[in-house]
């Protein structure tokens, strides 16, 4: 079987934004389908029980909602932010309840970012509005989840409707705090929503499948693509940045002196290649510096997303450097726009 599409292994798939979740139980045959109001319902076969349910819960669709605008009700309630706007609780009419923008962390793991720019966020219990986010990143600890990510389920009081867990405590949703039993939530569908920090496509065009004459297919390959050498090559200081972080673009290419220090004084890997080469290079001339711990004079801006005012190539600034500057970490982040240099067409008849 001939392969129908190639493209690059940095590509990331898009999950679109449905106004009804559908989704198909393959194991059940059931059916769920969206109402106007954006509930999830399960409808179709399946042998019931005395109640009508099929005696297992149904598997609703927890992946319909990315980059989606929804208010959250659970009864007559909705979830809105206190006065203070540092918390959030099940206590407001329709008029005054939050708007969130469901920004996909993870397949049915979302982050509620509402339209202030606030997160909804559970650490040790109370639920909290907060509109800066920790991360294992900023923090410099590779063991830290962040509670503002949460996972949809099916409720377990209410099959019609939602849960949701939150994936640091891994306890549920409650009415203003993480409880052992979570409130049956329904998702509505709202409008005017903030959409979440991300970075923009910056490329126009229409996309065209293309076929030689014989099948053979067109198309571009990158097939040597060192997507997360944020993990390797001295990775964790040596570069800065990743591709992806599940909590958006803000912790996937922050300022760099978390790495790299004020001003870059501390990336001695960067600042030795980018004056010498990789054949040229003279640690020992550097040798009072690594004694001092940083540099004597400064390297880089080290400013990340958006203002990116040096790495990758701020206008003005030296030519890009391919292997030392903060964000390359892969052919996903800005900083890599060499990588788009670097692709040719390529032909191929693979079979699968």
């Amino acid at each position: 079987m001939r392969l129908h599409h190639l493209a690059p292994p940095a590509l990331t798939l898009l999950i679109g934004c449905s106004p009804g979740p559908v989704a198909q139980d393959e194991a059940s045959g059931t059916e769920v389908t969206g109402d106007e109001s954006g509930t999830s319902t399960p409808t179709g076969g399946g042998e019931t029980d005395a109640t009508g349910g099929t005696g297992e819960p149904p598997v609703l669709d927890t992946y319909g909602f990315a980059n989606g605008c929804f208010s959250l009700r659970s009864g007559d309630k909705y979830l809105a932010a206190s006065a203070d706007a540092k918390a959030f609780a099940f206590a407001a009419d329709k008029a005054g309840a939050a708007r969130f923008f469901m920004k996909a962390a993870d397949l049915g793991t979302y982050l509620l970012y509402d339209h202030d720019r606030g997160y909804l966020v559970a650490k040790d219990g109370p639920l909290q509005r907060l509109t800066k986010l920790d991360s294992d990143v900023t923090l410099i600890d590779d063991s830290y989840v962040s509670g503002a990510e949460w996972t949809l389920e099916t409720s377990a009081i209410d099959w019609a409707q939602y849960q949701l867990r939150n994936r640091r405590n891994d306890l549920l949703l409650g009415a203003d705090a993480l409880a052992a039993e979570g409130l049956p939530v329904t998702f509505e569908a709202a409008a005017d929503c903030q959409p979440h920090p991300e970075l923009t496509l910056d490329a126009t065009g229409m996309v065209k499948r293309t076929k030689f004459d014989d099948g053979d297919l067109y198309g571009i390959v990158d097939a040597h693509s060192h997507i997360l050498s944020n993990y390797a090559f001295g990775g964790g200081g040596l570069f800065h940045g990743g591709p992806f972080h599940r909590l958006g673009v803000e912790h996937a290419l922050p300022d760099c002196s978390i790495s790299h220090g004020e001003l870059g004084r501390k990336d001695f890997f960067g600042y030795t290649f980018d004056a010498s080469g990789a054949d040229a290079a003279d640690l020992s001339s550097l040798l009072p510096d690594l004694l001092a711990g940083e540099l004597s004079k400064d390297n880089h801006a080290t400013a990340g997303y958006p203002e990116f005012t040096d790495w990758p190539n701020g206008p003005g600034a030296r030519p890009i450097r391919r292997n030392t500057i903060c964000g390359c970490s892969g052919p996903t982040s800005p900083a890599c726009d060499w990588w788009s240099s670097t692709r040719r067409p390529t032909r191929s008849s693979a079979t699968s």
